[in-house]
């Protein structure tokens, strides 16, 4: 099955678990996440900003500004994903895709990232990932030493993803029902 087939059966997938459920779910995600060491030991964390019918990541971002934490969200500039720092919810506006991006950008070198949370369209045990296609993230991660962890619903795991040779992987998937920490296989 092409990347192509695999992202139109995702998406499919995704929309139709309905949003009482997806909100019940991010829930459960989130408080996975914050029972992590990987979340309380770091201080520079990069969060992506919920689209369509991705985990939800409010609650995210605004438990790392109650924590103190150095919150980084993503901005399309051309073929680049910028990491700029985020402070208020009134820095947000429609950015590319529609995808909300701070209006001024306080622009943040990926090496200071201590934590990534990526989102994906599906992602499998080995922590391959199925996005949307246009390599935004993959490239942002080859540039950081970041960990990188997958938030997804359980229907997002499958069991195999195919993998190009740009394609960067997460260390841990975290759904509703488990922490995934990821194989090399």
């Amino acid at each position: 099955m092409t990347k192509e087939e695999l992202r139109k059966i995702s998406i499919s997938a995704r929309s139709g678990l309905g949003a009482q459920f997806r909100r019940q779910a991010s829930g459960q995600i989130c408080q996975r996440l914050f029972s992590l060491s990987s979340w309380r030991n770091r201080k520079t964390i990069m969060c992506f900003l919920t689209i369509k019918d991705e985990v939800e990541t409010a609650a995210i971002v605004e438990r790392g500004w109650r924590e103190g934490k150095t919150v980084i969200v993503p901005k399309v500039e051309g073929k680049k994903l910028l990491c700029c720092k985020l402070t208020a919810w009134s820095q947000l506006a429609a950015g590319t895709f529609g995808v909300p991006e701070p209006q001024e950008a306080i622009v943040v070198d990926p090496l200071q990232l201590q934590l990534v949370l990526v989102p994906a369209l599906a992602f499998d045990p080995a922590g391959r990932r199925l996005g949307y296609g246009a390599g935004f993230f993959d490239r942002l991660l080859k540039k950081t030493d970041a960990l990188r962890i997958g938030l997804a619903y359980a229907a997002q795991i499958q069991e195999r993803l195919p993998e190009e040779e740009n394609d960067c992987r997460v260390e841990e998937i975290i759904t509703e029902n488990e922490i995934i920490i990821c194989s090399e296989g």
